[in-house]
C-alpha cells in the first residue's frame, strides 16, 4: 500500500481517515471507546483550560496591582497624597489596609474608587463588605464610604480597604508621599502579597489534575484494542507503512476527540460571563480576566485535540522490526524502561531534597508525576512473575483455573498496568493530600487550638508607643464589662509580668498578689493559661502583681519596656467592638493571641483546600478512568473465556479465573503502590518536617481501592458467564 504523490496521496489519505472512521463504529466495543475518547478528551481539554485560567488570573491581578501601586513623589513629580500600607485578619484571612491622606483633592483618587475617601471614611471591597452583619466589618476601620469597583482589586474576593484615617498622625514611621499611582516597580501589595509564585500553582495543578487526565487519555485510547490490533495487523499484511496506519487510528479517533475538546471549549464561556467561585477553597475567578484570555481558548481545544490523537496514535504503534503481522502491546513482558523510568523518579524524589529553591521543588514534582505514571508498570511486572507461580501451581495442583488465570496474567500484563493505573495513581493522590493538608507546623498549630479555646475573648493592644492620651481614649471605646490587663516586661532579663487590679486578675481565676508572683501555666481560666502559653518565658509560667486602680488610673502604665494592654471579654464575638475601638485611636486593630503564626496557619490551610480541589478532581477523573479500563476490559476477558463453554458447563469456572485474573492482581497493586505511596508521604514529611502521615487514611484508600478489586472480579466473572451463553464457535 504505497501513497502516489500531489492529489493520489491526499485521495489516500482521506480514504484511509474514511476507513478509520468507519472500522471504530463498526468494531466491537466501538461504542464504548467513542465514549470513552470522547470523555477522556473533554476531560484533558478542562485541565488545560484550568492551566490556562490559571495564568490569566496571575496576568489581570499582576496588572490590577501594579495599576494602583503608588507612584513616589520627587524626580519631578509633585506630591498629591500620602499613603501607607496596614494589615488586619479576618477570620484568618488577610485583610490589606491602604491609608490614604490627599492633598490635592483634585488628583484622581485610587484605582477602583470613585473619589478620596473623607476623614473617617472607608471603601471596601465587595467581599469584605458583604460578610456576616455580625463582625461588624462595616464600620471596623471607620465610616462606610462605599464600595471598590473590580478595577482597583486583585479579584473579586480580595478583602482589601482604603481608609483616610479620622486622626492620622502624617509625621509617624510608614508615611509615604506619592505622585499617583501606577508604579510597575512596588512591590506587591493586598492579596498578591500573600499569592504563591505562579510556577507553583501550575505545578500543583499539573501534578495533581493533568496526570489522572493523561491516565484517562491513556486508558480511553486503549480501549477496545483488540480489534485494532487485528485491524493493524491485516493493514500491516497489505504492506501499509507506519503513516498509514497512523492515518487509520487518526480516522477512528478524531471524531471523539473533537467532540470533547469542543465542548469544553463551550464550558468556558460562563467563565467570561459571570465571576465564579471555585469550590471548596471559596476564590473566584473574575470574568474579566478570563476574557483577556478568551484568544487562547481555541489553541487550547487544538492542542487538547491534538495530544489525543498523538496518543492514540503511540498507544497503537507496531513492532519496530516491520516484520511482526500484529502490533506490540507488551503483551509477553513490561518493558525494561519503564522499570528504569521508577528507579530515575525515586532517585529524582530523594535528590529534590537537597536541591535548594524552586529548582528542587519542580524536581520533586516531576520525580513524583514520573513515579506514579510509571508504578502501575512496576505493579505489572509484580503481578507477572505473581502468574507464573500460579500458573505452577495451578499445574501441580491439578486447578484449571489457576492454570488458565496465572498464563493470561503472564502473557498479557499490559492488562493490570490498564486497570491499576486508576487504583495506585489514586492511592498517591489521597496520601499526598492528607500530607499536605497537614502541613502545620508547632507554633502554626498551637495558634489554631488557641483560637479554637478563646477566639477574640483575649485581644492584645501594643501600646508600647502610644500616648497616654491615646490609652484613656481607647479605654472609653471599649466595651464597659471588658477587663483590662497590663502585659509589661523589661529587656534586661526580668520576667513577663501581668498587672492588674484585683477585680480584674480574678476575673480570669488568677491571684492577686501585691508583689510580683510566679504564676504557673496551669493557673486561671482557659484565657490566661493562653496568654501564658504565648507569653511565659518558660515553663514557670507569667509573673502577677496586684496593683490598687489608683496606679493604673487615667491610663498609667506599669513600668517595664515591653508593654501590651491585654482585654477580656467573657462572651466570644464581643471582640469587634476592641477591635473598632483599636483601629479608631491607634490607627491598628487589636491582635489575638498567636496572630503571627495564626497567619502562617492559615496559608497553609487555605493551600491544603487547592490541593483538597485539585486532588478531588484528579480523583473523579481517575475514577472515570477506571470505569473505562473496566468496561474495556469486561469486553475483552467475556470474550476470550466464553469458548470455554464447550470444555465445562460449570458457570463458577468464569467467576473463579475472574478473581484469579482480575481481583488478585489488582490486590498485589494495591499492596504495591500502598508501600510505596507510604513511602513517598513519610519521605516529603521527614524533608519539610511539617505535616503528620494518616495511617488511617491510607488504609481506608487502600480497603477501598482492594473493594474495588472486588467488584471487578465479580463483574467480568459475570460477563464471562454471559457472553459464554450466548458464544457460537464461527470458522475463524
Amino acid at each position: 500500500m504505497t501513497g502516489a504523490g500531489g492529489g493520489g496521496g491526499r485521495r489516500l489519505a482521506g480514504h484511509l481517515l474514511r476507513t478509520g472512521w468507519a472500522a471504530g463504529r463498526a468494531a466491537q466495543g466501538g461504542r464504548l471507546r467513542f465514549v470513552s475518547l470522547s470523555l477522556a478528551s473533554l476531560v484533558l481539554a478542562i485541565g488545560l483550560m484550568a492551566l490556562m485560567c490559571t495564568a490569566a488570573v496571575y496576568d489581570g491581578r499582576t496588572r490590577r496591582d501594579q495599576a494602583r501601586s503608588p507612584l513616589p513623589a520627587g524626580h519631578g513629580r509633585a506630591a498629591v497624597a500620602l499613603w501607607a500600607e496596614g494589615g488586619d485578619t479576618i477570620d484568618r484571612t488577610p485583610v490589606g489596609i491602604i491609608e490614604v491622606v490627599p492633598l490635592d483633592p483634585a488628583a484622581p483618587p485610587p484605582p477602583g474608587l470613585s473619589r478620596w475617601p473623607r476623614p473617617g471614611e472607608a471603601f471596601l471591597s465587595p467581599a469584605l463588605a458583604d460578610r456576616a452583619p455580625d463582625q461588624h466589618v462595616a464600620t471596623r476601620y471607620g465610616r462606610f464610604a462605599g464600595r471598590i469597583a473590580a478595577s482597583g482589586l486583585a479579584s473579586p474576593a480580595e478583602l482589601f480597604v482604603y481608609v483616610h484615617p479620622a486622626n492620622a498622625d502624617v509625621t509617624g514611621d510608614g508615611w509615604q508621599k506619592i505622585a499617583g499611582f501606577g508604579s510597575e516597580d512596588w512591590s506587591p501589595i493586598g492579596e498578591r502579597l500573600d499569592a504563591w509564585p505562579m510556577i507553583q500553582v501550575l505545578a500543583t495543578v499539573g501534578g495533581l489534575t493533568g496526570l489522572p487526565c493523561l491516565a484517562l487519555v491513556v486508558v480511553a485510547a486503549r480501549c477496545g484494542s483488540s480489534a485494532r490490533d487485528r485491524r493493524g495487523a491485516l493493514l500491516q499484511v497489505l504492506g501499509a507503512g507506519r503513516r498509514h496506519r497512523a492515518l487509520v487510528t487518526i480516522g477512528e479517533a478524531a471524531p471523539p476527540a473533537l467532540l470533547g475538546a469542543t465542548a469544553a471549549g463551550l464550558l468556558t464561556l460562563p467563565l467570561m460571563i459571570m465571576d465564579t467561585p471555585l469550590p471548596v477553597t471559596g476564590y473566584v475567578v473574575g470574568k474579566a480576566d478570563v476574557r483577556a484570555w478568551a484568544w487562547a481558548v481555541p489553541l487550547v481545544v487544538a492542542a487538547s485535540f491534538l495530544l489525543v490523537l498523538a496518543l492514540a496514535v503511540v498507544t497503537h504503534r507496531v513492532d519496530r522490526t516491520g516484520r511482526a503481522t500484529r502490533p506490540r502491546s507488551f503483551a509477553s513482558r513490561v518493558p525494561k524502561w519503564r522499570i528504569a523510568v521508577f528507579a530515575g523518579s525515586v532517585a529524582g524524589i530523594v535528590v529534590s531534597g537537597g536541591v535548594p529553591g524552586l529548582a528542587g521543588l519542580l524536581l520533586y514534582i516531576a520525580s513524583t508525576v514520573a513515579m506514579w505514571a510509571s508504578l502501575p508498570s512496576v505493579a505489572a511486572a509484580v503481578s507477572r512473575r505473581f502468574g507464573g507461580a500460579v500458573a505452577v501451581t495451578g499445574w501441580r495442583g491439578g486447578s484449571p483455573t489457576r492454570l488458565i488465570a496465572g498464563r493470561w496474567i503472564s502473557a498479557h500484563p499490559g492488562v493490570i498496568v490498564r486497570l491499576a493505573t486508576a487504583l495506585v495513581i489514586g492511592l498517591g493522590l489521597i496520601t499526598q493530600i492528607q500530607v499536605w493538608t497537614s502541613r502545620l507546623n508547632e507554633p502554626a498549630r498551637a495558634a489554631v487550638e488557641t483560637e479554637h479555646r478563646v477566639g477574640d475573648r483575649v485581644l492584645l493592644v501594643d501600646v508600647s508607643d502610644a500616648s497616654r492620651g491615646q490609652v484613656q481614649r481607647f479605654l472609653r471605646g471599649i466595651p464597659q464589662d471588658s477587663g483590662t490587663l497590663w502585659l509589661s516586661g523589661a529587656e534586661d532579663g526580668r520576667p513577663v509580668t501581668l498587672t492588674g487590679t484585683c477585680p480584674a486578675l480574678r476575673r480570669v481565676g488568677l491571684r492577686c498578689p501585691d508583689r510580683p508572683t510566679a504564676a504557673s501555666l496551669q493557673e486561671g481560666d482557659a484565657r490566661a493559661q493562653e496568654l501564658a502559653r504565648w507569653w511565659a518565658a518558660d515553663e514557670s509560667g507569667l509573673w502577677v502583681q496586684a496593683v490598687p486602680e489608683s496606679a493604673l488610673r487615667d491610663g498609667a502604665r506599669p513600668v517595664g519596656r515591653i508593654t501590651q494592654l491585654v482585654v477580656f471579654s467573657d462572651r466570644q464575638g464581643d471582640g469587634w467592638r476592641v477591635q473598632q475601638a483599636a483601629y479608631a485611636v491607634f490607627g491598628f486593630t487589636a491582635d489575638g493571641l498567636g496572630i503571627e503564626y495564626g497567619g502562617s496557619a492559615a496559608s497553609l490551610m487555605r493551600l491544603g483546600q487547592w490541593v483538597v480541589l485539585f486532588g478531588g478532581a484528579g480523583i473523579v477523573v481517575l475514577m472515570l478512568a477506571a470505569a473505562t479500563s473496566a468496561a474495556a476490559e469486561f469486553l475483552r476477558f467475556s470474550d476470550a473465556l466464553a469458548p470455554l463453554a464447550v470444555q465445562t458447563d460449570r458457570r463458577s469456572v468464569y467467576a473463579s479465573v475472574a478473581f484469579w485474573n482480575l481481583t488478585v492482581p489488582l490486590w498485589l497493586a494495591t499492596i504495591v503502590g500502598g508501600a510505596v505511596t507510604a513511602w513517598h508521604g513519610l519521605f516529603f514529611i521527614a524533608q519539610v518536617q511539617e505535616g503528620r502521615f494518616s495511617w488511617g487514611a491510607l488504609g481506608a484508600a487502600m480497603g477501598v481501592a482492594a473493594t474495588l478489586a472486588l467488584l471487578v472480579g465479580l463483574a467480568g466473572g459475570a460477563g464471562a458467564s454471559r457472553a459464554a451463553r450466548r458464544w457460537r464457535p464461527v470458522n475463524d
